[in-house]
């Protein structure tokens, strides 16, 4: 609801529906095997891992450090509720 997003590539299934909420360690989908390109190189499974903010992407490693979150995003949050009367 805060128009962040989250994208999760080369995933072979999903086991959420988009929308869902998700528990911190909960499985989310399985990613598709590697395979050999057209030009011989191995490809190996892997996941494609991004994080948006209205649209714009940002570095997914920043929202891996709490302290960064909470100066960045939970202080933002709370101080749009306290001007805003929520």
């Amino acid at each position: 609801g805060e128009s962040f997003f989250s994208l999760y590539g080369h995933l072979k299934n999903l086991k959420v529906e988009p929308g869902d909420r998700v528990e911190a360690s909960q499985l989310i989908g399985l990613v598709a095997g590697g395979h050999t390109s057209e030009n011989g190189w191995w490809k190996l499974p892997h996941l494609h891992f991004g994080v948006y903010v209205h649209g714009v992407p940002v570095r997914p490693l920043e929202w891996w450090d709490q302290k960064w979150i909470n100066e960045k995003v939970q202080g933002r949050i709370e101080q749009a509720k306290s001007e805003y009367g929520e």
